[in-house]
C-alpha cells in the first residue's frame, strides 16, 4: 500500500500542491529575462526633459478653462412603436363591441322585435351576447389599463 502522505508532483510548482510544507526561502524565484549590457550600447538616452516640459505645460493650464474633448452624441431618431396606436384602438373596439352586444340584447329582448320567444334569431343573438359581450368588455378594459401602466413605466424610465 502507498504511503499516506501525498507526494509533490515535480511537474507543478510545489507551493500550490497539497501537502507542501516549505518556507518562503525554499520557493525558487521566478526566472527573469536577463538583459545583456551589450544591447544597451546602441540605445539613446531617455528624453526626460521633453516629458517633464510636456507635463509642466499641461499642469500650467487651468483645468477649468479647458473644455472637455468629448464628442457630442449623435441624435438618433427614436423609432415609434407601431403597436402603440394599434393596442388602444383594438382595446377600445372590444369595449364598444361588447357594450353594443349587451345593450342590443336587452333592447331586442324587451322590445319584441323578433316576434316570438322561440325564434332562431332571438336565441342566436342571446348566445352571442352571453358568450362574447362580457369577455370583450373585460379584455378591452384590461388591455387599456395595462397599456396605461406600460406607458407610465416607459415614460418614467426615459430621462
Amino acid at each position: 500500500m502507498e504511503s499516506e502522505s501525498p507526494s509533490i508532483d515535480p511537474r507543478y510548482r510545489p507551493e500550490f500542491q497539497r501537502g507542501y510544507r516549505g518556507s518562503a526561502a525554499s520557493i525558487p524565484a521566478a526566472s527573469m529575462p536577463v538583459v545583456d549590457d551589450s544591447a544597451k550600447v546602441g540605445m539613446p538616452p531617455a528624453a526626460t526633459v521633453a516629458v517633464e516640459s510636456v507635463v509642466e505645460s499641461v499642469i500650467a493650464v487651468d483645468p477649468r478653462l479647458v473644455e472637455p474633448e468629448v464628442a457630442e452624441p449623435e441624435q438618433t431618431e427614436r423609432r415609434r412603436n407601431p403597436y402603440a396606436l394599434v393596442i388602444p384602438v383594438v382595446a377600445l373596439g372590444f369595449v364598444i363591441l361588447g357594450t353594443w352586444l349587451l345593450v342590443s340584447q336587452f333592447v331586442w329582448s324587451y322590445s319584441g322585435a323578433f316576434g316570438s320567444d322561440n325564434s332562431v334569431e332571438r336565441r342566436f343573438s342571446g348566445v352571442l351576447s352571453y358568450v362574447f359581450a362580457a369577455p370583450l368588455v373585460t379584455v378591452g378594459l384590461g388591455s387599456l389599463v395595462g397599456y396605461g401602466f406600460w406607458l407610465a413605466v416607459r415614460r418614467r424610465q426615459r430621462p
